[in-house]
């Protein structure tokens, strides 16, 4: 393997043309012209703003019973219930239902913001994430709420995989996003209320 194997076709010309074109490497050769390198400090990424949430909107779960995941996900009536396979299979061993209704906050932010970022925000402001019992009380209870503004359940990590409501006037899903991705403004994240009892 040669040193400059890596090098990519067209980088000479664009090389030549960084130094002032061929007769000036020529004449480099020549002794006719020093060339000399010197080492650009580039420009730091501009800090990204502070993440600021709010709660836009305070939701309570109706009670409900399931006897497992697999039943509470058919509460749900999913539009893509066909297409849940996966995730039945990952997030199997939740605990769901619930013996009494629950508040939910469910928080916006001020800019696009990654999963740890919100379980971050959560923390500093002492809000518990939301659960599956949570998350799928909304589908069964509170269909329309996803149809609104899709909700992020951030406490819900299961191989990389967070879970997600989603939909619009004419369907409603249950989906699974990365961690490792960004969720733009529209998404909220279900928090439980302070004033939960």
């Amino acid at each position: 393997m040669g040193k400059y194997d890596n090098w990519r076709r067209g980088e000479e010309e664009a090389l030549l043309n960084l130094i002032g074109g061929i007769e000036i490497a020529r004449g480099a050769f020549r002794g006719e012209y020093r060339i000399t390198v010197v080492r650009v400090d580039q420009p730091k990424p501009a800090p990204k703003p502070t993440l600021v949430g709010r709660v836009a909107k305070t939701i309570i779960i109706p009670a409900y019973s399931a006897a497992g995941f697999a039943e509470a996900v058919r509460l749900g009536n999913f539009d893509n219930a066909r297409d849940l396979g996966d995730i039945i299979r990952l997030w199997g061993n939740e605990p769901v239902g619930l013996d009494k209704p629950v508040k939910i906050d469910l928080v916006e932010f001020n800019r696009e913001w990654w999963n740890d970022e919100a379980l971050a925000w959560g923390t500093e402001n002492n809000k518990r994430p939301m659960e599956t019992s949570h998350t799928i009380g909304i589908a069964a209870g509170l269909p329309e709420e996803q149809r609104a503004r899709p909700i992020v359940q951030v406490g819900s990590v299961s191989h990389g995989r967070v879970l997600c409501l989603s939909g619009n006037s004419g369907y409603r899903y249950l989906s699974r996003g990365t961690v490792g991705s960004g969720w733009n403004r529209l998404y909220l994240v279900g928090f439980v209320s302070e004033s939960a009892a």
